[in-house]
């Protein structure tokens, strides 16, 4: 089976930007129809990058690091503040990380950020490569016994590459106060349970003077990709376009 590789989205519209961050180990999927709907009912436009390595096999993964995935992120947001009037930003899981990453450098306009971890051990950053990696290999109709052959190279990455990812993560939220800008924070209610503190302590770690925390009962870890995916994409638009 050969799988379609992801790409970038740019939808142009007015002077008024969005930058969506897809989650670790995932891709644009991730954003498309939030991205469709926030550009169809504000006019917005809307911009997803995509990470080095990510929206194709898991081999592409490995020469790579959280860092090479910031940056993508930091210089997006870059290009979108010299050319738009104001830049919001949403980030789901890592992508919130970095969101948070980047309100605490730059004066974001508004920012959402759902399903954000406050840790991830290197153990689990490396697992989530590997099941990715056995995801995308049955989908291409690979055998167990070739599946099993090809992984051997996953884990030969060395450690120090998810230790950089956890210390990534704890060093953005050892910052979050410096975090002015308005801010909704959203969670899953069928996650993990870890997600929920993390989006309590995110909340009351920030200074900004605007904060929207919110659960969504019925929702697992991609929210923009759940059964309530409708509801969230109307409570992201009236929280960046409250007067809609």
């Amino acid at each position: 089976m050969r799988i379609k590789k992801a790409r970038l989205i740019n939808l142009e519209g007015n002077d008024t930007a969005v930058l969506l961050l897809h989650s670790y180990t995932s891709h644009t999927r991730d954003m498309k129809a939030l991205a469709e709907s926030i550009h169809q009912t504000l006019g917005f436009t809307c911009f997803a990058p995509l990470y080095r390595g990510h929206g194709e096999e898991a081999e592409a993964l490995i020469p790579y690091t959280i860092d090479n995935w910031w940056e993508d992120a930091l210089e997006s947001y870059k290009q979108l503040a010299k050319k738009y009037n104001q830049v919001f930003v949403i980030g789901l899981s890592v992508g919130g990380i970095f969101a948070l990453k980047l309100a605490q450098q730059f004066p974001v306009e508004r920012m959402v950020v759902m399903s954000v971890p406050t840790d991830k051990s290197p153990i689990q950053a490396k697992q989530r490569i590997i099941d990715y990696a056995v995801r995308y290999k049955k989908l291409e109709n690979k055998s167990e016994v070739q599946i099993q052959d090809e992984l051997k190279k996953f884990d030969r990455i060395p450690m120090n590459s998810f230790e950089r990812f956890q210390e990534f993560i704890h060093e953005t939220m050892s910052d979050l106060s410096v975090i002015t800008s308005p801010i909704a924070i959203y969670y899953g209610g069928r996650d993990e349970e870890t997600y929920e503190e993390s989006a309590v302590e995110i909340a009351e770690s920030v200074s900004s003077a605007l904060i929207e925390l919110k659960k969504f009962e019925n929702t697992s870890h991609l929210m923009t990709l759940s059964k309530e995916k409708g509801g969230i994409y109307r409570q992201i638009i009236q929280f960046l376009g409250p007067d809609v």
